[in-house]
């Protein structure tokens, strides 16, 4: 039975090749005074959709101190769950998925995204649950021509932006 119970998965376990070579964990990293993965857990909270929060981190050295930092700040209603092996962000959010409490909706979001802003959020679940959409509802963005994009994600438009 469906309900509008939403979970929010946040992928942490990547190596952040995007960013230099770094001796921790891209997701870590200082925005400011607040570290980055804090920053988005403290986001989903605020935004108040998530009846829980999953962070799905790797393993070995960047899971360990990803998880130390986790464990520290005691975040309510989070799970930490850890990838085994590196196989991207699709494996990572299929290791989170036995991990939810009855929620018929997910919301993913990844570790190295911080300028989400609380009301985007909101936004974004309250357009989804209002739509009564069964598989997905996406957010995305039209890059500028010259931005390189074959380290992320895409998404494929036509002409007419479908």
């Amino acid at each position: 039975m469906r309900n509008n119970k939403v979970a929010c998965i946040i992928p942490a376990a990547g190596w952040g090749s995007v960013c230099p070579v770094r001796s921790e964990p891209k997701v870590l990293a200082d925005l400011g005074g607040e570290i980055m993965l804090s920053r988005i857990i403290r986001t989903v909270h605020q935004a108040n959709f998530a009846d829980s929060v999953i962070v799905v981190t790797g393993n070995g050295g960047y899971g360990e101190q990803v998880r130390a930092v986790l464990h520290q700040e005691n975040y309510p209603r989070l799970t930490i769950v850890t990838q085994p092996e590196r196989r991207g962000a699709a494996d990572a959010v299929a290791r989170a998925l036995p991990h939810l409490n009855g929620e018929s909706h997910v919301m993913v979001t990844f570790g190295d995204m911080p300028l989400w802003r609380a009301a985007t959020m909101q936004r974004l679940v309250e357009a989804h649950l209002k739509s009564r959409c069964v598989a997905i509802s996406m957010l995305t963005i039209k890059l500028l021509p010259g931005h390189r994009t074959e380290r992320y994600g895409r998404i494929v438009r036509d002409e007419e932006g479908r």
